[in-house]
């Protein structure tokens, strides 16, 4: 029979950045617990791969702007679906065990809510804890009974919720999912319809009316590696230049429409405020609809904008198509710098400051980021920075997570021992994966050169090897700082 007796000390991996984390943002361990594989892990029947925490309300509201580390996760109501609250999970015994002063949620549930979900990336670990459940002493089958007998119940008033609060569409299109994953026979089916046009057209039209900004329109022209709306950047650079030079040819070239020119001058002359009340048009793929409004949005300053979403065809226009249309190689220079500026104007293009420290590596470590897929180095810099004091922290006040003046004040005295070399690299990523305010990709990049630079230097300077930004409002503020630096 297998047994589990809580351990007295426990080390295990993240344990160290958990602490931290908690002591930084001020969180009572008692008020926190420790779910999902964690409950296998503490049993031996696998590793964990993340720390992932659940927390009350109140905290999860405090937590929710701040910056974690990328191997521990949030989560609030997880296991609602299976009728268990998170006051239940922090506060009744039965649903979970103390471990070295660590509440971690009982394998029962779990086991349950994996099964609830019915991921194909589940089906290992409930083998796995099937197994275990068979030989556990410490298995609280009643409890497991309690918890898998509510699942049913639990998902017909999912349901019914769903249809109060979203409609039979989005809900048609949430079964439909749940569906595809439990039989996922029904995915060859599926594939032939629009369900994620649907989906961008329901969430939309559905949606509390929120703004969007313009890089996440941007962000979201990149189709299988390219940039598809060069037909957007031409009427920015029209915009952008006093004098047009390369109208005639745009028009001979069938780039822009004599229309489109009266009405990008007439969008230009308007007062801003007008032009703020313009919705910007996409289709189902996101593809901007009315690029002259759009443009001028931009070209105007304006950052938030209302979306109307049409079932609309429209072709793209790659940076390719353009060679093929004859136009002079200074003038295919010259969109692609304009779209370059369009970006970086806009916040999509995000930035690593490489520190004094790593100088010694600064050409490595370029290397090795523009080998990434995915991720195109722009631009790179290297300067001398006069007053490395008030740079530094320019550099985090631009940051939408805060970092204490202390620490940032440790980082300084701490980098200045290397000297005022820093090197700057602009990044343009296709599929930046933005969650909760903090880029995957870019956190990804951040943590790939620290582990790999840090045993050249030292641990001590593991956090003084690189900084990067984590978010399109960040970017737009480290932009500034640059510009006034650098």
């Amino acid at each position: 029979m297998a047994s589990f007796s809580p351990k007295k000390e426990w080390q295990f991996n993240g344990r160290v950045e958990l602490e931290q984390f908690l002591d930084d943002e001020q969180i009572d361990r008692n008020n926190i617990c420790i779910v999902g594989s964690m409950s296998l892990s503490v049993r031996n029947i696998r590793e964990h791969h993340d720390v992932d925490i659940m927390v009350g309300k109140d905290d999860y509201d405090q937590l929710s702007s701040a910056k974690f580390p990328s191997n521990i996760s949030l989560s609030y109501e997880r296991y609602k679906p299976i009728g268990i609250t998170t006051s239940d999970v922090l506060y009744d015994e039965r649903y979970h065990d103390v471990v070295d002063g660590f509440k971690i949620i009982r394998p029962e549930v779990t086991l349950s809510y994996k099964k609830y979900r019915n991921r194909p990336k589940d089906v290992d670990d409930v083998k796995l804890m099937e197994k275990y459940r068979k030989t556990a002493t410490e298995w609280d089958e009643q409890l497991y009974q309690s918890i898998s007998s509510g699942s049913s119940a639990s998902l017909i008033s999912r349901g019914i919720e769903s249809l109060r609060n979203d409609g039979i569409v989005v809900t048609g299109i949430k079964t439909a999912g749940f569906l595809e994953r439990k039989y996922q026979k029904i995915s060859v089916v599926r594939s032939f319809f629009p369900s994620r046009e649907i989906k961008l057209i329901t969430k939309r039209l559905m949606a509390d009316n929120k703004p969007v900004s313009s890089a996440v329109i941007l962000i979201n022209q990149y189709q299988c590696g390219e940039f598809r709306a060069m037909d957007l950047v031409t009427r920015y650079q029209l915009l952008e230049e006093e004098q047009r030079e390369s109208t005639s040819e745009f028009v001979e070239r069938g780039f822009i429409q004599p229309k489109d020119l009266s009405e990008l001058k007439e969008l230009k002359n308007k007062q801003s405020d007008e032009v703020a009340k313009l919705p910007v048009r996409v289709n189902q793929k996101y593809q901007i609809l009315n690029q002259n409004v759009f443009a001028a949005k931009i070209w105007h300053g304006i950052d938030n904008h209302q979306l109307s979403v049409e079932l609309q065809r429209k072709h793209s226009r790659t940076t390719d198509l353009i060679t093929t249309q004859d136009l002079p190689p200074q003038k295919i220079q010259e969109l692609n710098c304009s779209r370059i500026d369009l970006l970086e104007n806009v916040g999509v293009l995000f930035y690593a400051i490489l520190w004094p420290p790593s100088k010694k590596y600064h050409d490595e470590i370029q290397q090795s980021l523009g080998a990434k897929p995915g991720i195109t180095i722009q631009n790179s810099v290297e300067a001398n920075i006069t007053d490395v004091y008030s740079f530094v922290h320019d550099v985090y006040d631009a940051q939408q997570h805060h970092t204490s003046d202390s620490k940032i004040n440790e980082k300084i005295e701490l980098i200045k021992q290397f000297g005022d070399c820093v090197r700057v690299l602009t990044l343009e990523l296709q599929r930046p994966r933005i969650r909760d305010g903090i880029s995957l990709e870019m956190e990804g990049i951040k943590n790939d050169v620290r582990q790999k630079f840090v045993p050249k230097l030292s641990q001590e300077l593991y956090y003084s090897i690189l900084h990067v930004t984590d978010n399109y409002k960040d970017n737009k503020k480290t932009n500034k700082v640059i510009q006034k630096y650098i």
